[in-house]
């Protein structure tokens, strides 16, 4: 019992040290920032997805940096903030008071809808031409979104007339893995269409051979061709010349001259092999 209650102890401490941490603007940014990278890990997206260090606009404002930015095919994109004040809301956790948290968690709503307000005003879909008339207003804790909805129930809409959709890291999951799934189908589009273009070219580069292969048939068959004539020459004009000439001088020479046949067979055209290996396909 001694050891439970000093874990509980231990564990109380430190989520008080966590809760006063996350008091500071400087340190709840960071945090933030750090549960949206492991978001993005968990739902396999880190790919696809840019942090602030990386993107970068100018307005008439001063530069601005969405702390995230979801690439989607095409060259589009998601702009996501994720600079939820919070203040209230974690002083709320720290009294008994049920009054006083009510009113805490009302200040934590009144926060959430200026920042919503505000972040509308950055015009985030007019500085990223790629990107849709919204922006994703994301709150790592899930309940810290809860009360402030509890609190003011008309935070949704006001939202949307804003141009500004809220995420909990359930609902950004989710938005991340959509993404995701529609990256995965784009990457077998475009595998189909590398198919596509590795069979056209294979289809030309065989043309081309069986070209080469009919050309390389049609000399041969005009080989066999002059040599056919060059035979019916032989037999009939220097052949009978060169046997009288033995007969006349056979005691000078024993060797007898030779017979000459021509060549029957031609060239196989290269449409009959096509043909052929239609007809008796491999197995």
């Amino acid at each position: 019992m001694q050891g439970v209650a000093s874990m509980t102890e231990q564990l109380q401490k430190e989520t008080h040290n966590l809760v006063s941490a996350l008091k500071t603007s400087h340190t709840r940014g960071r945090y933030g920032e750090i549960a949206l990278r492991r978001v993005v890990e968990f739902a396999g997206m880190t790919e696809h997805c840019d942090f602030e260090e990386q993107v970068s606009v100018a307005s008439v404002e001063g530069t601005l940096r969405p702390d995230m930015i979801i690439r989607l095919p095409e060259n589009k994109i998601i702009v996501v903030d994720s600079k939820v004040p919070l203040s209230a809301y974690m002083r709320a956790f720290e009294t008994d008071n049920e009054e006083e948290k009510r009113q805490l968690l009302s200040q934590h709503a009144q926060a959430v809808r200026d920042h919503l307000r505000n972040l509308s005003g950055k015009s985030y879909w007019s500085q990223f031409s790629e990107s849709p008339d919204y922006v994703v207003l994301y709150m790592q804790i899930e309940s810290s979104f809860g009360a402030a909805l509890a609190a003011n129930p008309s935070l949704i809409e006001e939202g949307i007339r804003n141009k500004v959709v809220f995420a909990t890291p359930t609902t950004l999951i989710t938005l991340l893995r959509t993404v995701g799934f529609v990256w995965q189908q784009v990457r077998v589009t475009e595998n189909i269409e590398e198919m596509r273009g590795a069979g056209v070219e294979l289809y030309n580069r065989t043309a081309t051979l069986l070209g080469h292969f009919s050309n390389i048939g049609n000399s041969l068959n005009s080989a066999v061709k002059n040599y056919n004539q060059a035979v019916s020459s032989l037999e009939s004009r220097f052949i009978p010349q060169a046997k009288k000439l033995q007969a006349l001088s056979g005691s000078f020479t024993s060797k007898e001259v030779p017979d000459v046949e021509p060549v029957e067979l031609n060239a196989r055209a290269v449409a009959e092999m096509m043909i052929e290996n239609n007809n008796n396909p491999v197995t």
